[in-house]
């Protein structure tokens, strides 16, 4: 009676389940840059018991309610953006739960808005301005690369620009940059003052628009002679300033008389007035950096 006794009271403890059950937890998405997913997210919970079984895996996500699965598996898939917490444990059916456990993870699966802006076309010597305006609904700065060659050439040059995100998520968008000579810049002042509606003129719109050609075309064929004949630096500064000095004496004298010298009171100008005179401002900078370029020859 007594030894079976012993024996009842040791089958009984070999029966006792103390052990917790043991849950593993595998994402699954595809991996981005910096520990992001650029897409949803699978999450399976597996619990494991070897002694009584496993009773259901309780979980929550980024603090939500419960979720309880009366089973050893779980799955969790995560449609929603940004960063993420998993908590769960498991239970066997003895009642002995895991202890908590945390599975945190970010995903990102939109990419950046990229606007490259306007194309641009600028005179040679001007600066050229890239100015991409970028924005992402989990990054606040995206980074931003672009081919552009140190010096733009004359011509046009296709620029492209990435902008890429924490998650490497980029979006990529192109402008041609167009770098015309000081020689194009006043053909196209000539179309201008051409374009320009006669009745900004105060008199004789035709005669006017045809004496400021004139002078346009003087200059252009003395520029020319400055670019492409002349190759002593010294020479070549003279030649451009006399082009700065006629542009700046004749023409706008010229443009002063034409719309009855209203052309030095900016602020009665019309519209393609001041467009006019700020693109033969233009011009001129642009001249005295080419009077400037001689004179570094001459140093060097």
């Amino acid at each position: 009676m007594k030894g079976g006794g012993y024996l009842l009271a040791a089958r009984d403890r070999g029966n006792l389940d103390l052990s917790p059950p043991v849950t593993t937890a595998t994402p699954a998405g595809t991996a981005g840059t910096n520990g992001w997913y650029t897409s949803d997210v699978t999450v399976t919970l597996s619990a494991s018991d070897t002694h009584s079984g496993v009773s259901r895996i309780v979980y929550t996500l980024d603090n939500g309610a419960p979720v309880e699965v009366d089973s050893g598996v779980a799955t969790v898939t995560v449609t929603t953006e940004g960063s993420h917490a998993l908590a769960w444990h498991a239970l066997d059916t003895a009642g002995n739960p895991e202890e908590g456990h945390t599975l945190n993870f970010k995903n990102d699966k939109t990419p950046p808005t990229l606007d490259v802006g306007p194309n641009i076309q600028v005179i040679e010597t001007e600066p050229v301005a890239i100015t991409p305006t970028v924005a992402d609904n989990l990054d606040p700065a995206p980074l931003l690369s672009n081919n552009a060659p140190a010096v733009f050439p004359l011509g046009t040059t296709l620029v492209t620009i990435t902008a890429t995100d924490h998650a490497g998520l980029t979006a990529t968008g192109s402008l041609s940059v167009t770098v015309i000579s000081v020689e194009q810049a006043l053909e196209r002042l000539i179309q201008m003052i051409e374009n320009l509606a006669d009745d900004l003129f105060e008199k004789n719109a035709a005669k006017q628009k045809k004496a400021l050609v004139h002078k346009i075309e003087a200059l252009l064929k003395s520029l020319m002679a400055a670019k492409h004949k002349e190759h002593h630096s010294e020479k070549r500064k003279n030649y451009f300033e006399h082009t700065d000095s006629k542009l700046t004496n004749d023409v706008r004298e010229k443009m002063d008389g034409c719309f009855g010298g209203r052309a030095k009171d900016d602020w009665i100008l019309c519209a393609g007035q001041k467009e006019l005179l700020a693109y033969i401002d233009r011009i001129l900078a642009v001249l005295t950096r080419l009077k400037a370029d001689c004179s570094d020859d001459d140093e060097h």
